[in-house]
């Protein structure tokens, strides 16, 4: 099962690199959480989606996940995750999105409002493309 775990990070690259902090400033983040039908779902599947943003100057990162209800543990991993290797990601996480389809809509708003979870990193908005919210 962690093989499912995994994820993918796209580089939009049209930030200017901040020497001092080594990393892209002003490339914002954007975090797919990708839906399923609460019977399945793959990343790699969005990679669409990562092509897409990447070409409009936005990183982004998919990752994978169990199905509900594991799926929101496994997004608190993520975040947790994400926030520990900021300094060796070099992604800009002061802008950070987290855009949510279908069944990937009701996870991640379960897992961002509710106090059960840790949130180690602050987002600036959350898109909806299709379910809940």
């Amino acid at each position: 099962m962690e093989h499912l775990l995994k994820l993918d990070i796209y580089s939009g690259v049209s930030g200017a690199c901040d020497e001092s902090a080594g990393r892209l400033v002003e490339t914002p983040t954007v975090v797919f959480i990708y839906g399923g039908s609460w019977r399945s779902g793959d990343k790699a599947v969005y990679k669409f989606v990562a092509d897409f943003l990447t070409s409009n100057g936005y990183n982004v990162v998919i990752p994978n996940y169990r199905l509900h209800p594991e799926a929101v543990d496994d997004l608190e991993r993520f975040f947790t995750w994400l926030a520990d290797e900021d300094n060796e990601l070099k992604l800009d996480l002061e802008h950070l999105y987290i855009m949510r389809r279908s069944a990937g809509g009701y996870n991640s708003a379960t897992y961002l409002f509710n106090d059960k979870y840790n949130k180690p990193v602050q987002l600036d908005g959350f898109i909806g493309l299709a379910g809940p919210l």
